[in-house]
């Protein structure tokens, strides 16, 4: 007996999720996501009220698949996951349109009115909770300072991501997120670091 088939609304979200990661889905209508998925434009409507909340919903599953990846066990601890989450913003770098997707997602869903409002707000705790996790992993092991912070440092980093992540947006030149994530993390190990 195999695994229960995928109902076709987790089917999209998992199809679409594959050509994030891939970077291959070359803008993020709906036209071009039901082609992604092998769904007529009609049918991905029933499914989801708006591309953004398919596309929302596909982010929240990829980083659910990251957090496995880059983050179990003593890997999301300390500097090890501060290291693992500068390897997943490097592997991010080639995945321009999906990165410019999540950006202009963050801002517009910051309205509590938009159809992907939700979703993006538990994405954007889950973050939040990993790298207050990654803080906190670091104090109990005794490789960061006690008076180290987890839940502001974890506000911080992640301000500095998506920052860099807009900046880029705008002026791609010069802009490297997971370059200046890197650099942030041996600036905080000349205060933090045990």
């Amino acid at each position: 007996m195999g695994a229960p088939a995928l109902t076709p609304r987790a089917r999209a979200i998992t199809a679409v999720a594959r050509h994030l990661k891939g970077g291959g889905i070359p803008d993020f209508s709906f036209p071009a996501m039901a082609k992604a998925v092998r769904l007529t434009e009609e049918q991905l409507g029933e499914l989801f009220p708006s591309a953004d909340v398919l596309a929302a919903a596909a982010m929240s599953w990829l980083f659910a698949e990251a957090d496995q990846q880059f983050f179990s066990g003593n890997d999301g601890r300390g500097w090890v996951g501060l290291g693992n989450y500068a390897a997943l913003m490097r592997d991010l770098e080639p995945k321009r349109g999906a990165v410019s997707m999540f950006v202009r997602l963050r801002v517009e869903a910051a309205d509590p009115e938009h159809p992907a409002h939700e979703i993006l707000d538990e994405l954007r705790n889950r973050n939040i909770e990993a790298l207050e996790s990654i803080f906190r992993g670091g104090v109990e092991d005794g490789v960061m300072r006690p008076e180290l912070d987890p839940r502001r440092m974890a506000l911080a980093t992640l301000g500095l991501i998506e920052g860099s992540q807009g900046l880029k947006q705008v002026i791609d030149e010069g802009v490297d997120v997971a370059g200046t994530f890197e650099e942030f993390v041996e600036l905080l190990k000349l205060k933090y670091e045990v």
